[in-house]
């Protein structure tokens, strides 16, 4: 029974997928869109026979961590449903008959008691973020009859819609910019095999790419500033604030700058941008000395230290850094240039692992490299870049930077960075020009006629 529900969530998502309104004002062909949907599927349910056969410690593997804390979250709803929608939207946390269902799951507490005290620390995971895959998984179980390839099939089509919903941000951009940013985007394999399946990357990069969307509307286009927009842009702002909050800084840092930009009025700008300096220096030397809870330095610091301790106890492969930075904003500095090369490059072709997944991801770190060339050669052309892209680069930096900087283990970066790779792509590839051998190829005409609509993207507005 639970393959046939598994079959018609297949079919109903992807009608769904053709009607949605933001699908059909893509300049992505219909059955294109439904052949990255089958292959998100593919890879999510790879990933799954991963973690089933391959590595096989299921209460380490973060798919099954989260699925089966949902199992015992679902048990709950036939005999006792209060306790059931209690756990699932965090209602009387203090109930003692919930203690029946969280006695029984491993990972709804942060953090194991053993792990506190090996590490010494205080836990800098500010949110429980663990428990909102949990509790997604536990509202699909119902529906899934505890298929987690159902399951797959939910969260492949999120990522897919969302992505899309991003890339028609730059349907003014030239169509062999079009091309390549879109066939990145949602065909690069890490994004395929960390954001397809029941995991917080999923998740993250779907909600960033809306916060990105309802930024540009936000901005450019007053019509679209209802009240709707402001509860969905609510929404996603918890999602990133739960699943991975350093992302939301990041964000946070491009909304800023990308609004600073779009002030038409010079004297307004002006103002604006020294407002942003101004709030820059407060955050750096002013608020530290209101309290120590807001010293940036010293959370990033802390992060760091926590997961470095956390990959000793867990006994981690491929660490990035193995020391500790504690000389203050001058130290932190003086790291981030080896912090933003580890986190968009690392691990890198040379580096050896026993590891296929982490072999594959140097090849892609070193295709990531290569595809600053590009950007070299459209920054040489000395243009007034695109605001938008502007705002993406700041991402980019400001994200690579705090995955750079706090996470020790390549294989922690391979996921981690999947937040920012569609913004890479479009920051890299926004003016590149394919050779007029390769765009009048008639197999390559094909191809792309078989992606892409033709359309006039200059009559776009930017």
């Amino acid at each position: 029974m639970s393959w046939l529900i598994f079959v018609l969530t297949l079919f109903v998502l992807s009608l769904i997928t053709l009607r949605i309104s933001w699908i059909k004002d893509s300049f992505l062909r219909k059955p294109f869109i439904l052949f990255v949907f089958a292959v998100k599927v593919l890879f999510g349910s790879g990933l799954v026979l991963i973690y089933t056969y391959y590595y096989t410690e299921r209460s380490s593997a973060d798919i099954y961590k989260f699925f089966d804390d949902a199992a015992v979250i679902a048990e709950a709803l036939p005999e006792d449903p209060s306790s059931y929608f209690k756990l699932l939207f965090g209602i009387d946390e203090q109930d003692p008959r919930l203690l029946k269902y969280t006695s029984n799951m491993k990972n709804w507490d942060p953090q194991s008691t053993e792990w506190l005290e090996f590490t010494q620390t205080q836990n800098y995971n500010l949110f429980q973020s663990n428990r909102i895959i949990t509790r997604i998984n536990a509202l699909l179980m119902p529906i899934s009859l505890g298929n987690i390839y159902t399951h797959v099939l939910y969260f492949s089509w999120l990522s897919l819609i969302c992505c899309i919903a991003f890339l028609n941000l730059f349907k003014s951009f030239k169509p062999s910019s079009l091309l390549a940013i879109s066939i990145l985007t949602l065909l690069f394999p890490t994004v395929l095999l960390w954001c397809s399946a029941p995991l917080k990357d999923t998740l993250t990069l779907a909600a960033t790419s809306l916060l990105f969307i309802y930024l540009y509307r936000f901005i450019n286009k007053s019509k679209s500033r209802t009240i709707l927009m402001a509860i969905l842009f609510s929404i996603c702002t918890i999602i990133v604030l739960y699943t991975k909050y350093y992302v939301l800084i990041a964000f946070l840092a491009a909304a800023f700058v990308y609004g600073t930009i779009e002030i038409k009025d010079k004297i307004k700008k002006r103002i604006a941008f020294v407002s942003l300096g101004i709030l820059t220096l407060v955050l750096l030397f002013v608020a530290p000395y209101v309290s120590y809870k807001l010293d940036a330095v010293s959370i990033l610091n802390n992060k760091r230290e926590e997961a470095l301790k956390a990959a000793i106890f867990g006994e981690a492969k491929q660490l990035t850094f193995e020391d500790l930075i504690d000389r203050g904003l001058p130290g932190l500095i003086q790291e981030s240039p080896k912090a933003i090369f580890a986190a968009l490059y690392r691990p890198f072709i040379t580096e050896k692992s026993d590891s296929i997944l982490v072999k594959i991801s140097s090849l892609e770190n070193l295709f990531l490299l290569i595809m600053l060339f590009p950007l070299i050669i459209s920054l040489s052309k000395k243009r007034k870049p695109d605001s938008l892209i502007i705002a993406l680069s700041v991402y980019v930096i400001g994200l690579s930077f705090i995955i750079g900087y706090t996470t020790p283990v390549a294989g922690g970066i391979m996921r981690y960075k999947t937040a920012l790779l569609p913004a890479y792509f479009a920051v890299c590839l926004y003016d590149i020009t394919f050779p007029k051998f390769i765009w009048d190829n008639k197999l390559f005409k094909k191809l792309n006629a078989c992606i892409m609509y033709s359309f006039d993207h200059t009559s776009v507005k930017s």
